[in-house]
């Protein structure tokens, strides 16, 4: 019998940046994997991966009932302690930073929750150990058996917001919003835009709340949609859960951007926790178009980031980290740049 190596981490569900600590929600999604994937696609990240099998994550309750997530691994050895380290560390990359970061994004999709694996400041650390097995496996109805928890964790968690909700609260789930967007590519109606306006007046005209992965950047680069929603009265100098600014996520489309400021939005307003301006990341990005055209609009090229970097900074950063030629092009716009 081969070896079944078990690696587990911890957990968090969330809704609207709210951690979630009901038992039944946390229950009902004990089984939600992630079947389209694994570990061993990723073989520069991952130890000799022909010697492996399995590799899939899920998610599952743990001794104290509190959410993990769980990766299987089987191999025909016994690993020593020092092997086992190693693809230990190398899972821990993948969780938290590789397939990790949005192997249950269809979670979000589907309800209003958000997971995130292996989360900072959980007091709670990942595990490794190893015995006689098989690996887990996703079985042919596991598409059919996620659907299926992510319909009763949404049941369970409406059911506990209309038993704890106070007369005349106006919900702030961007869900409706978001499924909405995902349709803007189909004639748009009259109705549809009432629609529109109706959600996005629920939400006060805002996005700041929204958690990681729910905000929909993708659609800060498609003019026709961000017109859509600028239409439907969603606030143009709204920042999202990072304080990220429309303008700044708009950085590299040059339409996105002369709408944003065609309504007044600051050209020089920073984002995020570095405290980037649009410049900046246009700079980073090296797209010389959408450089040339905020220097033309007023960009101030003096403003630093929380590291003390400017846009030309930023540029050279680009430029010695890619070494493609188009960041040369936007770190010699911004030196020869004259107000």
């Amino acid at each position: 019998m081969p070896n079944k190596i078990i690696y587990t981490a911890p957990a968090v569900v969330t809704s609207l940046n709210e951690k979630i600590k009901t038992p039944d929600v946390l229950k009902s999604l004990d089984g939600l994997c992630c079947h389209k994937d694994h570990v061993l696609n990723y073989q520069d990240d991952f130890p000799n991966p022909t010697r492996f099998r399995g590799g899939f994550l899920r998610l599952q309750l743990g001794d104290d009932e509190s959410l993990q997530v769980a990766i299987e691994l089987e191999c025909d050895e016994r690993l020593s302690t020092k092997e086992l380290k190693t693809l230990k560390d190398s899972l821990e990359g993948q969780v938290s930073d590789g397939i990790g970061a949005g192997c249950f994004d269809f979670l979000s999709e589907k309800t209003d929750l958000s997971v995130e694996l292996l989360p900072l400041g959980s007091g709670k650390k990942s595990q490794i150990d190893q015995r006689k097995g098989n690996a887990w496996l996703p079985g042919k109805d596991a598409a059919k058996q996620n659907a299926e928890c992510c319909k009763r964790a949404q049941a369970v968690l409406q059911a506990g917001e209309k038993k704890s909700s106070k007369p005349g609260k106006i919900s702030k789930n961007p869900n409706a919003l978001f499924r909405l967007i995902d349709k803007m590519s189909a004639p748009i109606t009259p109705d549809f835009l009432e629609t529109l306006r109706t959600e996005i007046e629920k939400l006060g005209g805002d996005l700041s709340g929204i958690p990681d992965k729910q905000f929909p950047f993708q659609n800060m680069f498609d003019v026709r949609v961000l017109k859509m929603l600028l239409d439907a009265k969603l606030r143009p100098n709204l920042t999202d859960c990072k304080g990220n600014t429309l303008l700044y996520l708009s950085s590299g489309h040059i339409a996105c951007m002369e709408l944003l400021l065609s309504l007044g939005v600051d050209i020089n307003a920073t984002s995020g926790s570095f405290k980037e301006t649009a410049l900046m990341r246009a700079a980073f990005l090296g797209n010389a178009k959408s450089v040339e055209f905020l220097l033309k609009k007023g960009a101030a090229t003096a403003p630093k980031t929380l590291f003390g970097e400017t846009a030309l900074q930023q540029a050279l950063n680009n430029q010695e980290m890619y070494l493609n030629g188009q960041p040369g092009k936007t770190v010699t716009i911004l030196k020869n740049w004259k107000p």
